[in-house]
């Protein structure tokens, strides 16, 4: 749907100028001690594994401008996103309507505060997360106008590939006529699935037309809660996105977003492995890379001309 709404705003203005665009990412880690998301029960993080980002994309075609931006966060509540559009509206121009802010789902990404909250924070947890949060719109913000200052010229390139080994639907039709959620490995009662997974990788290459990467963005309907722990990390998406810069240099933004995953994870209960690790979010990462890799090298170019 992302991509639809960006491929119509570009593709219905005047032909007269060159497509631009420009990327950035800014950290939004939290310090040490912020609780982390989890299962209605907090968990203070120990650390950083590798830093949380605002990751955003920024087009520009004949004086109309959308952007795109992700964030490694499990959830993003509305009030955020729109105090966010508002700042970049005044800072850069853009409307708020050409302006998607997502957040990848990441399960090792901090508590976002709400109201109501379905975490009792208290004392110095609950002064951390407040301040967080406050802060959060800004630093949205600051990713989409530091895109926006980098914009030149460039030309995408777009495809769709496939994945069928990482996902697994984690409800499963059992023997005694029950149906399980994440029912443990290599448990003999499973009979099968109760539901599909999607392969579809959607990707967006954005290049300079001298070849440089500026930016890939990427989707992919699986949940991101591989890792485990107490580090805050972006999970496999991190993975993804440094392979990418190894193949298309450091000067490359990764953006991940997630697809369509509410019954979707990584857990293949056929295997008696465990798979809640940074090792398992880096292979991960790296099969989803050579998909994307492989995705770039076979995409046409898409013309954003009437």
């Amino acid at each position: 749907m992302r991509l639809l709404l960006l491929f119509f705003l570009l593709a219905g203005t005047a032909s007269g100028e060159t497509l631009r665009a420009g990327a950035a990412q800014v950290v939004i880690t939290p310090p040490k001690g912020a609780p982390m998301a989890g299962y209605y029960v907090s968990r203070v993080a120990e650390g950083t594994h590798d830093n949380l980002y605002a990751k955003a994309i920024v087009f520009e075609k004949d004086g109309v401008k959308v952007a795109l931006v992700a964030c490694d966060l499990v959830n993003l509540p509305r009030p955020i996103s729109e105090m966010a559009r508002h700042i970049i509206q005044q800072q850069t121009g853009i409307l708020p309507d050409h302006i998607m802010i997502s957040a990848t789902h990441d399960h090792t990404g901090p508590v976002i505060l709400t109201v109501p909250s379905r975490y009792n924070l208290q004392g110095e947890m609950l002064r951390i997360t407040k301040d967080y949060t406050e802060a959060l719109p800004k630093l949205i913000a600051e990713s989409v106008i530091t895109a926006n200052a980098h914009l030149q010229p460039a030309r995408i390139r777009s495809s769709i590939g496939r994945e069928n080994s990482l996902a697994f639907n984690r409800r499963y039709f059992m023997k005694d006529g029950s149906v399980g959620w994440n029912p443990r490995k290599l448990n003999p009662n499973i009979l099968r699935p109760a539901g599909p997974t999607d392969p579809g990788i959607p990707v967006v290459y954005i290049e300079t037309l001298t070849g440089e990467g500026i930016a890939c963005y990427v989707n992919f309907a699986m949940h991101q809660d591989t890792t485990g722990g107490l580090n805050f990390s972006a999970d496999y998406s991190y993975a993804l996105g440094k392979i990418l810069q190894m193949a298309k240099g450091e000067q490359l933004i990764s953006m991940f977003t997630i697809g369509c995953a509410g019954n979707v994870n990584h857990l293949d209960v056929n295997r008696k492995e465990p798979q809640s690790s940074y090792g398992e979010a880096a292979r991960i990462g790296a099969v989803l890379a050579g998909d994307v890799l492989k995705t770039i090298q076979r995409a046409p170019e898409v013309p954003v001309t009437n």
